[in-house]
């Protein structure tokens, strides 16, 4: 796990501001709630509080580091509070004892003390240790890494009920004091103007107090909410993502609360879905592959064609993307559709009778308006399939490719003829990667040529078969075709997952 020390910097000036505040606080309301305090010195009174918070800023800071820098990462928040509670506990403690021991104070003067600094001690701490936990949380989030899992979980309910009724109690405590100490007073008074004076300095003291502990109480219901949005918005985030397919997104799962635990449970769910998912995808992979292959057996092309021609394709639409006239179309999910669509170009053969399918002569011209015939019969088979196959998009690429890989750039193609941007790119770029295969495996009309003799029948065709801009791109990737060939041969070939 990851280590706490990337926290310090901003945990050791919340302590210099923490401490220091809490300090000055004390000086004010050691004085407001204890008579005997009142009889000090400023200089009597602030020396002790000084040296102790400075020396527990010290103490704490060796701590955070020689501690918690040891700590699994799901510990450092409470243990970070268990260390701040107990050096505030500490220090009023400290305080307690000098007075008594110094200046010979009682013994409720240095509960009243405890009381008081324990009191802000527990929201500072509360403060810190969330401020730990949105660090934490921050840090997994961008590692994409979780804290372990357990069986007993933090309330988030039951932590800021404890805030609350902790702030109540904390003003009822300290307003009893006011007015212990009030009383104290008021019973060495002697005339009743002087008891009607004393009445305002407790109302203004009781204002002091309660406004600081509501303040203080607020500041941790604010780093809560601070925390909570956090886990909401990554939760959001998370789920707007999942939502439009990115199935590899987590939710990161930061702490022990039910928010933490809705995380865990929904990553469970994710990780089913994209299971499903990439089960179903597998399935569709292979069921177009067999059906393809199927297609080719009745051919004199082989299965490792379909795999070539794929590749080819996914080659040339990668590389044209990075054309500013293409980009917006031939997005990442453009092309692997086209790459899951390309195998079922020449699905349509499988309605070719043998005799002209398989014919090692050149065909009759009635003979090959029939093997023509090929397209349009695979791009109505797959029409129907798409008709009951909504929401399988790739079933749309592979008709439009179907029907117009043998379309030509000059408009001498078939089956209808079109010529230029006419011609859907999808078929463009399957014209080029289909052509291409065919010149270089060898045929039973044919023997194989070399990359070289393809390239220059490819270069003659621009303009008039094939689409510039395509052979243009393919000039550029040549080489990738040519390790696509050396590695699909038709002799050795696995349908790669």
């Amino acid at each position: 796990m990851p280590s706490e020390h990337s926290l310090l910097p901003y945990q050791a000036s919340w302590a210099v501001r923490h401490y220091g505040l809490i300090a000055v606080l004390t000086a004010i309301y050691g004085g407001a709630v204890c008579p005997f305090i009142e009889t000090l010195t400023i200089a009597q009174l602030l020396a002790p509080i000084a040296v102790s918070f400075s020396f527990a800023v010290v103490v704490r800071r060796l701590l955070r580091k020689n501690v918690l820098g040891k700590t699994q990462l799901e510990q450092i928040a409470s243990k970070g509070f268990a260390i701040d509670l107990s050096l505030f506990v500490g220090i009023s403690a400290v305080l307690c004892v000098f007075n008594m021991a110094v200046f010979d104070f009682p013994v409720e003067s240095g509960l009243k003390l405890l009381v008081g600094i324990s009191a802000l001690g527990f929201f500072a701490a509360a403060d810190a240790a969330l401020a730990d936990e949105h660090a934490m949380a921050k840090l997994l989030a961008q590692s994409g890494k979780n804290v372990r899992s357990r069986s007993r979980i933090s309330s988030f309910a039951k932590r800021l009920t404890a805030l609350l009724v902790m702030s109540m109690l904390t003003i009822g405590v300290v307003i009893s004091l006011l007015i212990s100490k009030q009383q104290h007073h008021i019973a060495t008074l002697t005339t009743l103007p002087e008891v009607a004076t004393s009445k305002n300095p407790i109302l203004i003291e009781m204002v002091f107090v309660i406004g600081v502990v509501c303040a203080y109480a607020i500041k941790v219901v604010i780093s809560y909410v601070r925390n909570l949005h956090f886990l909401v918005s990554t939760h959001q985030n998370t789920v707007e993502h999942v939502v439009n397919g990115e199935l590899q997104k987590r939710i990161p799962v930061t702490g022990y609360d039910e928010f933490s635990e809705i995380a865990r449970y929904t990553n469970e769910m994710i990780a089913s879905l994209e299971f499903r998912t990439d089960q179903l995808a597998r399935t569709q992979d292979v069921a177009i592959l067999s059906l393809a292959s199927l297609a080719e057996t009745r051919d004199n092309e082989t299965g490792a064609h379909i795999l070539r021609t794929q590749r080819y394709v996914k080659v040339l639409a990668q590389h044209l993307a990075k054309k500013p006239e293409y980009a917006d179309y031939l997005t990442d999910e453009v092309v692997e559709l086209l790459f899951k669509s390309a195998p079922l170009h020449d699905i349509g053969k499988v309605g070719i009778p043998d005799s002209i399918l398989l014919k090692p002569g050149k065909l009759t011209e009635e003979e090959f308006e029939i093997m023509k015939s090929h397209t349009t019969m695979g791009s109505e088979a797959l029409r129907v399939a798409e008709q009951y196959g909504e929401g399988t998009q790739f079933l749309s690429f592979a008709r439009e490719i179907a029907i117009s890989h043998h379309e030509k750039w000059d408009g001498s193609g078939y089956p209808a003829g079109l010529s230029g941007t006419d011609i859907p790119l999808s078929g463009r770029i399957m014209a080029m990667a289909d052509v291409y295969d065919a010149l270089i495996t060898k045929r039973v009309y044919k023997p194989a040529f070399s990359h070289e003799k393809a390239r220059q029948i490819i270069v003659d065709g621009r303009g008039s078969h094939f689409d510039p801009a395509i052979v243009d791109a393919f000039l550029e990737c040549e080489e990738t075709f040519i390790q696509v060939a050396t590695v699909y041969t038709d002799e050795q070939y696995h349908i790669a997952a």
